[in-house]
């Protein structure tokens, strides 16, 4: 065989061809993914996280609820339950999902439920989402069983009640998300623009040129007599 066919560089079947203009939108992209899956909290730190969410989300709702459904306690704190089994299963589950990995997504899921515990914790504010919700939920239960007296609600009432009232906050909930997800996008994107402007700047180092050195030399004929070579001694 011969020697010039062995070294030949041979074609590389994966190539994808050269770059073209959304390469570089496609990389951006990529770098908002997290490939990495360690970045999730274990199991019993997800039923914790999603434990304290949602109790400290049900605090206004459960001091209006506690009068409207005549004190069924065990029923507010079934149908509590009930929802954070249903975030640690939601979030155990989409963590396959592409979109779970994207920062932007995240910090959007962040600032939304954050939002909501502020709310809760002021009691006032929280006050009025969980109280217009919470009507909104009794006339839905009270239209579905039709109850004729006050004394039906009992602790089937007070579960689907609390659930319907779930239901409903976080329709709210996704409406807050579907306005929050643009701000920070845009804010992400700033913030990629300065950090890529920053890289660049670095990288650039001031270089001189030919043409710099010679008008500098003629600038100051001090620095160009020094820099020459001295004159051989004469025989004389």
């Amino acid at each position: 065989m011969n020697s010039d066919d062995d070294n030949a560089v041979l074609p590389n079947p994966y190539a994808t061809g050269p770059p073209t203009e959304g390469d570089d939108e496609d990389r951006a992209l990529l770098l908002e993914i997290l490939p990495d899956e360690d970045t999730f909290p274990t199991i019993p730190r997800t039923i914790l996280r999603w434990t304290l969410v949602c109790s400290i989300a049900a605090i206004p709702s459960f001091v209006i609820g506690f009068t409207v459904t005549q004190g069924q306690f065990w029923g507010m704190v079934t149908g509590i339950v009930i929802f954070i089994v249903g975030y640690v299963w939601a979030d155990l589950v989409t963590r396959s999902q592409s979109w779970r990995h994207s920062r932007q997504i995240a910090a959007t899921l962040r600032t939304v439920y954050v939002l909501r515990l502020v709310a809760s914790v002021i009691l006032p504010a929280g006050m009025i989402v969980d109280m217009f919700s919470g009507m909104l939920a009794v006339m839905i239960v009270a239209g579905v069983r039709q109850f004729e007296t006050e004394s039906e609600f009992g602790f089937l009432s007070a579960v689907c009640t609390t659930l319907v009232q779930g239901v409903l906050l976080n329709v709210v909930l996704l409406i807050v998300a579907f306005c929050v997800f643009p701000i920070v996008r845009m804010v992400g994107r700033a913030r990629k623009k300065r950090k890529q402007k920053k890289m660049s700047n670095d990288d650039q180092t001031p270089l001189e040129s030919p043409s710099d050195s010679l008008s500098e030399s003629v600038a100051n004929p001090l620095l160009s007599s020094s820099d020459s070579d001295p004159p051989e001694p004469s025989l004389r």
